[in-house]
């Protein structure tokens, strides 16, 4: 059976014709929770994945993690994957965590789509040594 061009061409429009649709419920769905409420959720979680890795790249058993800010960002991201493609709607809560262990420190900002979906990275080239605290 020939590859029908037009067929194609139809299944593309109709992909696209579910975008808005899509964004509406995901901001619908979001309009349910409150930002207090949605960062609440999600502090566990991002401080736990970003522990797992600062032990990792301070190569640290025990670290001390504190978060020195937090907010709620909304993003549209379209892409073409692994899948061939695909729409990742906000909102994300986004955290900024400071890690100390073994006499060194980095920062690291977490991000987070639910309690299941987070993922930390360093947002510093390297990983300072931390300097003792002096007093005047």
């Amino acid at each position: 059976m020939p590859h029908d061009d037009r067929f194609e061409f139809q299944r593309l429009m109709h992909a696209r014709a579910r975008v808005p649709g899509v964004m509406l419920f995901a901001l619908l769905i979001s309009a349910c929770v409150t930002d207090a409420q949605f960062l609440a959720q999600n502090t566990s979680a991002a401080t736990q994945t970003t522990e797992s890795r600062a032990k990792f790249e301070l190569d640290c058993p025990q670290v001390q993690t504190t978060i020195l800010s937090q907010k709620v960002v909304q993003s549209i991201q379209q892409g073409y994957g692994w899948r061939g493609g695909g729409m990742h709607a906000g909102p994300w809560t986004e955290y900024t965590i400071g890690v100390r262990g073994c006499g060194r420190q980095a920062v690291y900002m977490a991000l987070c789509r639910d309690p299941a979906n987070c993922n930390a990275f360093a947002q510093g080239a390297e990983v300072q040594p931390v300097l003792p605290a002096t007093s005047q």
